[in-house]
């Protein structure tokens, strides 16, 4: 897999950025429910489907430069653009950065008419992540999943049911902890999901975020492999 360097991937974030703020594409975008009046579930899904679309255009914008068009291939880009907004090159760092910034901006506008959106380092973003497990591990919480699991039956539920009351339960306990970091509300919270991204690589970030569900998913007796974040 190709190493690119700092001018090549400045080019293929523009490239990534001019893609998603051209008007057809604008108009997948586009969210056709007010966000605000979403479930936990229903804004899940909802951010899921714009990141769908922001990884295509990723795709197809790497593979000009060498890079696997799959998930493999963003994964090894994203690994190399962290690096090099880390690197001893300021000047570079910096641009990519402003970029990035720029690419998660339009998502946001575009997607969810959100104009907070806002860049995190990586330290506020191991703090947030380790609120958000530490939330999803209290023991209130997890009383609160037991008793909704109990009043609904839980034994002649399918998983996939199950899995959508978790969301509703685990979406607004999530808000109310990013709200203490300025992510208020459901535009808060597609805001700092765009704003994670940028230090989704970092084991820290990561292996707190795959915690967090864990709980929930032990709690509830489902597998590791059922999603929920």
């Amino acid at each position: 897999i190709p190493l690119l360097n700092p001018e090549q991937a400045i080019i293929c974030q523009r490239l990534i950025v001019d893609t998603l703020d051209d008007k057809e594409l604008a108009e997948k975008l586009e969210s056709q429910a007010d966000v605000d009046s979403l479930t936990g579930k229903q804004l899940l899904d909802e951010w899921q489907r714009i990141l769908t679309l922001v990884q295509q255009v990723k795709t197809e914008a790497i593979s000009r430069f060498g890079l696997p068009s799959s998930s493999l291939g963003i994964l090894h880009y994203e690994k190399q653009i962290s690096k090099m907004m880390t690197s001893q090159d300021r000047r570079a760092a910096e641009e990519l950065r402003q970029v990035s910034f720029q690419l998660w901006d339009v998502v946001l506008r575009k997607a969810f008419s959100c104009t907070s959106f806002r860049r995190i380092g990586l330290r506020e973003a191991r703090n947030i992540t380790e609120q958000l497990q530490e939330a999803c591990a209290e023991e209130d919480f997890l009383k609160k999943i037991d008793d909704v699991l109990k009043s609904t039956d839980i034994s002649n539920r399918a998983a996939v049911d199950t899995h959508k009351t978790l969301v509703n339960l685990v979406i607004p306990h999530q808000m109310n902890t990013l709200k203490r970091f300025g992510f208020d509300g459901a535009k808060g919270f597609v805001s700092f999901q765009a704003s994670i991204m940028e230090h989704i690589v970092d084991e820290g970030v990561s292996m707190q975020l795959m915690s967090a569900s864990e709980s929930v998913f032990k709690r509830a007796g489902l597998a590791r492999n059922t999603r929920c974040e």
